[in-house]
């Protein structure tokens, strides 16, 4: 009879043995998939993913694939913590990041879990205006890396306790400082700028001077990037549309970076685009006499919306001695809405007649007999009447019918 129990006894011992070592090898698996800013139609290739054990040792590793999918398999019972990396450029930040933080900040804008990671650049578990302005300032103008590294992932608790489990974990993943959440590999295709050129007279060798766009509504912020040379110029001063301005400025390889937002928000305060800054110049030679600043790339403007605008002109100055003045017109903004700016470069007095045609070729206005004085100023056209579509303009001076100045511009219902 003892025997009988004894060998009953070892077959529950055999069992429960058999059983544990079942359990501690159990065939657990975690699978899922890694998306940018939690949005599943943009999966996130080539992120390395680990599950560390309670003591913080990795066990295991896996790779997402072209679709962004993972997989662990074999995964011992236990407590674990799925945590993920990626040596891939994240998408670049821009003016938008910073403005969509400024708006948090002032409690007009309610940030979701990816946002908030994504504007705590600095790892602090909160975010402020330190990370407004290592975004702003350390970040856009200054090139230097976030604190917090280039990405953010969220971490997840996986427990594999008694039984061969599976559990799927979807993980994001979010560029640092990329607030607005927009995935571009290669980079995001900002709105373009581009740059004309507007005669400017100087009479001494120091002088001011304006960078215009011809995007006359309510802007929230801009970002330009100038390049000039330092050998004939010295930038003086740079202002912009109130004190929130920042620049960096490096005289040896003349550069200069800009960088405004309407941080004045909250006072109701209301910019246009027609005037982005106002410099003040100091020519090193005599007689100067060219475009000395140059639209370099990189530069975007914000609406009021903190949303990037698409092909702006950026109006540069084109100097000229007052002693060398040639005859030059140039007119904007186009599209216009309200009034229609001419700016006339003339080396002697004279008159202009000033002569509007519609599209059918109809001349539906004419300003005669227009003074002019030597050097450069300007006449403005009011455009208010006009319905919204194309119209030409034509100027004529004095009695010199070969000085002739013809052009096109667009009358934009708002």
């Amino acid at each position: 009879m003892n025997k009988l129990i004894n060998k009953g006894l070892v077959t529950i011992i055999v069992l429960i043995a058999v059983l544990f070592a079942s359990n501690a090898f159990a065939q657990n698996q975690v699978v899922g998939s890694v998306n940018y800013g939690n949005e599943e139609d943009a999966p996130l290739s080539n992120v390395q993913l680990g599950l560390y054990d309670e003591y913080d040792s990795l066990i295991m590793t896996s790779n997402t694939d072209l679709y962004g999918f993972y997989e662990f398999t074999d995964v011992p019972n236990g407590e674990y913590y799925l945590r993920s990396t990626t040596d891939q450029a994240p998408g670049e930040i821009d003016l938008s990041d910073a403005y969509f933080i400024m708006l948090h900040l002032f409690g007009m804008y309610d940030f979701t879990d990816v946002q908030f990671a994504a504007a705590d650049v600095n790892n602090s578990n909160s975010v402020n205006w330190v990370d407004y302005i290592i975004i702003v300032i350390n970040y856009l103008l200054e090139g230097e890396p976030f604190p917090a590294g280039e990405w953010q992932f969220d971490e997840h608790y996986i427990n594999f306790s008694s039984r061969a489990e599976s559990d799927t974990v979807m993980v994001w993943g979010v560029g640092t400082g990329d607030v607005v959440i927009v995935w571009e590999p290669s980079g995001r295709s900002f709105g373009s700028l581009y740059s004309a050129d507007y005669p400017v007279v100087t009479e001494t060798n120091k002088f001011q001077i304006e960078v215009r766009s011809d995007y006359n509504k309510l802007i929230g912020g801009y970002n330009l990037n100038l390049g000039y040379p330092s050998d004939m110029i010295n930038i003086v001063d740079i202002q912009g549309p109130d004190d929130n301005l920042k620049y960096h400025l490096n005289m040896e390889s003349g550069l200069i970076k800009v960088i405004w937002l309407n941080e004045n928000l909250q006072k109701n305060s209301s910019v246009h685009g027609d005037v982005l800054l106002t410099l003040t110049v100091e020519s090193k030679k005599t007689n100067l006499e060219q475009g000395i600043f140059t639209l370099l790339p990189g530069g975007l403007i914000l609406d009021q919306d903190g949303a990037n605008i698409e092909d702006v002109e950026i109006s540069l100055p084109l100097i000229k001695n007052a002693a060398i003045v040639d005859w030059n017109v140039t007119a904007y903004p186009n599209p216009v809405v309200d009034q229609l700016n001419f700016n006339f470069s003339m080396p002697q007095v004279t008159t202009a007649d000033l002569f509007v045609y519609d599209s059918q070729g109809r001349m539906i206005n004419e300003h005669n007999n227009i003074s002019l004085a030597k050097g450069v100023q300007q006449f403005t056209l009011n455009t208010q009447t006009y319905k919204p579509g194309h119209y030409y303009y034509v100027i004529t001076f004095g009695n010199d019918l070969q000085k002739r100045v013809h052009g096109r511009f667009y009358r934009s219902s708002k």
